[in-house]
């Protein structure tokens, strides 16, 4: 059976305080949300009120399946029917029931679409505190060694996500545009240089590594211009166009 009506029981009395209707472990959730005094609390706080003074009073929450259905409509009515003949006054439930429905996945898809639309452009609560706090954690040279060690374990353990996946072109132009213009400031091209620095390479590493700036290098040429003090790698059918300018073929390093 997928829907059911339960019930919450005092232990200190064995008295039915709330009503409920739901599928899975929705009955047990009410409990969770009061240990963790979760925002949903303020919903209903005569509900988890009462349940915070019954577990301060050393007691449990005892649950009991009333009624059972596939059929959610008929949970829902059973729902109407056992509040009405307990009696409102003597529950902790805001409604007379009957109003609730069970998404398969706590949301239908059009709430879902709603939702990231009205987030939309929004930042999270907090946001620039949080920024500034994991900014400031990574500032300790502790912090930074633990999660460098964490990482090169993961890796050793695990192949990167796109290992061996082709990428469609697509998805290589949204990637080539998101990274135009981006600039990286001497502390993190610090930071890369010294991940960098002393990382071995296998030989199969080498030789892949190799292949693909071969397959890269096909048909280009180096040049550099000594008045812009700039050196560049460019496609061959390419070349006339860059010489007329003033560049010149070949390799030079500018300090």
């Amino acid at each position: 059976m997928r829907f059911y009506v339960y019930a919450l029981i005092d232990g200190r009395n064995d008295e039915i305080f709330y009503i409920g209707k739901g599928c899975n472990e929705r009955m047990y959730k009410h409990v969770q949300l009061a240990k963790r005094n979760a925002k949903l609390c303020n919903r209903n706080p005569k509900l988890y009120n009462k349940i915070k003074k019954i577990l301060q009073d050393g007691c449990i929450i005892k649950y009991n399946k009333i009624f059972e259905s596939d059929c959610e409509s008929e949970t829902l009515d059973k729902e109407k029917e056992v509040i009405k003949n307990i009696g409102l006054e003597n529950l902790t439930n805001l409604t007379s029931g009957g109003e609730g429905t069970t998404y398969p996945n706590g949301f239908t898809e059009e709430h879902k679409r709603k939702m990231s639309e009205a987030k939309k452009g929004k930042l999270p609560a907090n946001y620039d505190k949080f920024v500034k706090a994991r900014k400031e954690s990574f500032k300790d040279p502790k912090t930074f060694e633990r999660i460098s060690k964490k990482l090169k374990l993961f890796y050793v353990n695990n192949s990167s996500w796109n290992k061996g996946k082709e990428m469609s072109d697509e998805y290589k132009l949204k990637q080539s545009e998101a990274h135009k213009g981006m600039v990286f400031t001497e502390d993190h091209k610090e930071n890369i240089s010294k991940g960098l620095t002393g990382r071995k390479l296998s030989d199969e590493q080498k030789r892949k590594i190799g292949e693909q700036n071969a397959k890269v290098q096909i048909g280009k040429r180096h040049i550099y211009n000594e008045e812009l003090k700039l050196s560049a790698v460019v496609h061959k059918d390419k070349m006339e166009s860059f010489i007329a300018e003033g560049w010149k073929q070949g390799r030079k390093r500018f300090v």
